[in-house]
């Protein structure tokens, strides 16, 4: 963020942190610790987590991917996790908006990631994607394009500062 702060979206702990310039776990957002046994979708013989997974506002079932959204006051951030639910927490941390994406595809668990999110900060728009599924959103939530990646699943996304959607597919952008 702004002040050094890494967000991280913690996956199998269920919960997203922020670590201090000095490395150091400081917040943490999600569902108390507990033993879970949700992993993408499906069901695992139980595993001591960060915490339980929940499709509550606030919680997450494992985030795959977090972008800030800048602001005067410090970042916004949003979160986007694997039953394809995005939250949007303002600058403190409190939630502001959630919703479920309009997209048939389920994140599926592998490296190199299958849900990204990218913010477009002049257009103020969020570009979600599942699989090679993209939706583009307002804050608000309201819906305003889909498109099908014809690539297919991008490895890595990024909004770049020139207001472009970047996509890596293994060594190509």
């Amino acid at each position: 963020d702004q002040f050094g702060n890494a967000l991280v979206a913690d996956t199998a702990n269920n919960r997203v942190q922020r670590f201090t310039t000095g490395g150091v776990s400081d917040k943490q957002w999600g569902a108390p610790q507990d033993v879970s046994e949700y992993w993408f979708g499906g069901r695992l013989p139980w595993y001591a987590a960060g915490g339980m997974a929940k499709d509550a506002a606030g919680a997450f079932m494992n985030p795959v991917d977090l972008e800030l959204i800048p602001g005067k006051d410090g970042d916004a951030f949003m979160v986007l996790d694997a039953a394809g639910r995005l939250q949007i927490f303002d600058a403190e941390g409190n939630g502001e908006i959630g919703w479920a994406l309009a997209v048939d595809d389920q994140v599926q668990a592998k490296v190199g990631g299958e849900g990204y999110l990218a913010y477009l900060p002049k257009k103020d728009l969020i570009v979600a994607i599942i699989g090679n599924d993209a939706v583009v959103y307002g804050r608000d939530s309201e819906k305003l394009g889909q498109f099908v990646i014809k690539d297919g699943t991008p490895n890595a996304v990024l909004a770049g500062k020139d207001n472009r959607l970047y996509m890596a597919f293994g060594s190509e952008v």
